[in-house]
């Protein structure tokens, strides 16, 4: 039996608009550490979401979102390589920028979440090398680890994003931030 997400919890993962504004309104020192930014291979999953043929080459880039000095979400977003150059090439750009800078910039995007994601402790993302790394000594939360994945779409180019939300989330409400975008994206 799956036990259930943390109510607290379930309304950071359900929060709609930019999760970076809501992050820096409900904690302090908010900060972006980019982790890496380089062409790859995307997993099996990222493939799927992206829904696109071809060449198994993407763009990645994984940042650490930070508040009150701690890290509070891990964020992975993927596109096919060849548009990190043309439809979606302001991502290259972005260094410790958020996300959210592009996708709730006046650009003109679909966005279709993809659910919820768990991960057993012993296969959460903050164990692999290079997010450890860029934690330091910051300790991220054992236990069960929830996330989602959603899709956007700019000139029907995909970007997909998956962010894994530290259970320390839970201490405060989703910060409130003024309507920028669409109330129902993610980010």
């Amino acid at each position: 039996m799956r036990a259930p997400i943390d109510r607290r919890l379930r309304a950071w993962l359900d929060s709609g608009g930019s999760l970076s504004r809501r992050i820096a309104a409900a904690f302090g020192g908010f900060a972006v550490r980019r982790v890496r930014q380089l062409t790859g291979p995307a997993t099996a999953e990222e493939w799927r979401a992206l829904g696109v043929r071809g060449a198994r080459r993407v763009h990645v880039r994984e940042v650490v979102l930070w508040g009150d000095g701690q890290p509070l979400v891990l964020a992975r977003s993927v596109l096919p390589a060849a548009q990190a150059g043309l439809a979606w090439r302001a991502v290259r750009g972005l260094g410790s920028r958020p996300l959210a800078d592009l996708l709730f910039g006046g650009r003109a995007l679909q966005r279709r979440a993809l659910g919820h994601l768990r991960c057993q402790p012993s296969r959460a993302p903050a164990r692999r090398p290079r997010f450890r790394a860029a934690l330091g000594a910051a300790v991220w939360p054992s236990g069960v680890t929830w996330g989602r994945r959603a899709r956007f779409t700019h000139r029907g180019v995909p970007l997909v994003l998956t962010e894994w939300f530290s259970a320390d989330l839970s201490r405060h409400p989703p910060g409130k931030v003024k309507p920028t975008g669409d109330p129902r994206s993610t980010a």
